[in-house]
């Protein structure tokens, strides 16, 4: 969601940045269709032979692109201004080259509009305004090279040399402004980039110091899970001191081979804390015992009779007693009760004092 939230902001600071640019641009047309439709009236009034017509014509269209165009953009129909404005210069340069044939301008100008489009719209702009002028590029000299067609408006030395000054006068302010909008689109793209990566920086700080605390906070759980672990072990079977030399070691619940391992543990370290001469095994409260457990319950006896200590085993009931007869199971070192009062009264009677 955070992606495409900063792609979105991206994308529209773009579309407003070449709305800016489009604006700019239509401004300076504007100013310049005025101006040259001036100089042409001018110029028509002092030279007879000026052919005004056709040239504040095209003037006067071009005019009416650009003004549309910025009343699309002003409106904030962004894309319908690029198309008005692209398609319309397209246009108007696609009738001047029917009328008048390539005269060496206008390739410059077709060059310096796919230009533009690639700055302004997008990539793919600019390519379909390539392959345009180069089907009217194509078209019009083909047609004049196999006689199919010819111009229809002859232009004189005179007249050739003032348009053709004028086109190259235009050619250059465009291609002016085409280096000035590139210039401001190469500083713009360059202070985005440096902001994208002081912002990708920090963010990476962001996630290193995140990282961290997720480190610290899960090394502080796990701490907190072994502290909890051992307590639930060791309640899960204390060793209970009920008279001198007399210790009990209750089991209630699931028995497996590893929690078997830490009773057998807990077993003898409290045989050796209390110095107990009798330990007593309560397995009334286990719900399951299979070959695992027995197994361990005879290995837990022969570890305490090496400490000197005898086990006694209370709780066992009909199907333990089967299992240990199955299994044919040693079981000289243990002791069988009952129940827990039987084997309590066995342990003091057998203690040893003092």
């Amino acid at each position: 969601m955070e992606t495409d939230q900063i792609r979105q902001v991206l994308e529209g600071t773009e579309q407003g940045r070449r709305a800016q640019l489009l604006r700019t641009l239509l401004l300076v047309l504007i100013i310049a269709v005025v101006t040259l439709s001036l100089a042409a009236v001018v110029l028509a009034r002092y030279n007879p032979s000026y052919d005004l017509e056709p040239r504040l014509g095209t003037l006067l269209a071009a005019g009416v692109v650009c003004l549309c165009s910025y009343a699309l953009l002003r409106r904030g129909h962004i894309q319908i201004a690029n198309v008005v404005f692209f398609g319309g210069c397209m246009a108007l340069l696609a009738v001047m080259v029917v009328l008048v044939g390539f005269q060496g301008p206008e390739v410059v100008l077709f060059f310096l509009l796919i230009v533009m489009a690639g700055m302004m719209v997008s990539g793919r702009a600019s390519l379909g305004l390539a392959l345009l002028s180069l089907l009217i590029y194509g078209g019009v000299i083909m047609a004049q090279q196999w006689g199919w067609y010819a111009p229809p408006l002859k232009l004189d030395a005179e007249t050739n040399l003032w348009t053709t000054v004028s086109v190259r006068l235009a050619t250059l302010v465009l291609m002016g402004l085409a280096g000035w909008f590139f210039a401001i689109n190469l500083r713009e793209a360059l202070a985005q980039a440096h902001h994208q990566a002081a912002m990708a920086q920090q963010k990476n700080v962001e996630l290193e110091s995140l990282k961290e605390d997720l480190e610290h906070l899960v090394s502080q759980r796990t701490q907190e899970l072994t502290r909890a672990l051992e307590t639930v072990t060791a309640l899960s079977a204390p060793v209970l001191p009920v008279a001198e030399g007399v210790i009990i070691l209750p089991l209630v619940g699931h028995a497996d081979e590893a929690r078997m391992r830490r009773v057998m543990i807990t077993l003898l370290a409290g045989i050796r804390a209390h110095r107990a001469q009798i330990a007593i095994l309560d397995i009334t409260g286990l719900t399951v015992v299979d070959a695992v457990v027995v197994t361990s319950l005879v290995d837990a006896a022969q570890g305490a009779r090496l400490l000197g200590c005898r086990l006694v085993l209370v709780g066992v009931r009909a199907e333990i007693a089967r299992l240990l007869v199955n299994l044919d199971i040693d079981l000289s070192a243990i002791t069988t009760r009952a129940n827990l009062r039987t084997g309590l009264d066995y342990a003091l009677q057998h203690r040893h004092p003092g």
